[in-house]
């Protein structure tokens, strides 16, 4: 999406931004530069789909009007909440409940200043070891089919990981 926006002046000035809706933080709606914050911001909106495989912001066939109203003035549900409409969905809403859901809300306050202040501080936030991971879920008794959520979400995990170590 490319939104020309025409600044008034005595001579006429053409600015351009060049973002895509869906994941854009909401400095850049309001034409603000884009940091740290922002990048921050838009791998919490990844890590939000990736951990509820739902987007923060609601349905991709938005507006471009109604979807920078969301960004700009209301809070995504927790990815907690979200993961409850999935097959799944009871006993990974408790698992996203807690930290990841704080996590997450973090990467995604309004203010780039609330925001974490890199993205190592994000990382380490979300870098669990396997070990742990393994220790925490084994001694529970959970459906097959939720395993192999909790195996997505490690395979999720190791992903958004690697995009980090990119960055």
């Amino acid at each position: 999406w490319i939104d020309q926006v025409q600044e008034p002046s005595d001579q006429s000035l053409t600015t351009t931004r060049v973002l895509t809706p869906g994941y854009a933080a909401p400095e850049q709606f309001r034409g603000e530069a884009a940091t740290t914050a922002t990048d921050v911001y838009q791998l919490g909106l990844l890590l939000y789909e990736l951990l509820s495989g739902y987007r923060a912001q609601g349905l991709a066939e938005s507006s471009h009007e109604e979807l920078q109203r969301r960004v700009l003035s209301e809070d995504p549900t927790p990815p907690s909440v979200a993961a409850r409409a999935g097959s799944d969905g009871r006993q990974l809403s408790r698992i996203l409940s807690g930290d990841l859901d704080a996590i997450v809300a973090r990467a995604l306050r309004k203010e780039p200043t609330e925001r974490y202040r890199t993205v190592e501080a994000l990382r380490r936030d979300i870098d669990v070891p396997r070990d742990i991971l393994v220790k925490w879920i084994k001694p529970r008794r959970y459906e097959a089919n939720f395993r192999d959520s909790l195996r997505r979400i490690y395979q999720f995990r190791k992903q958004v990981l690697a995009i980090f170590d990119e960055l």
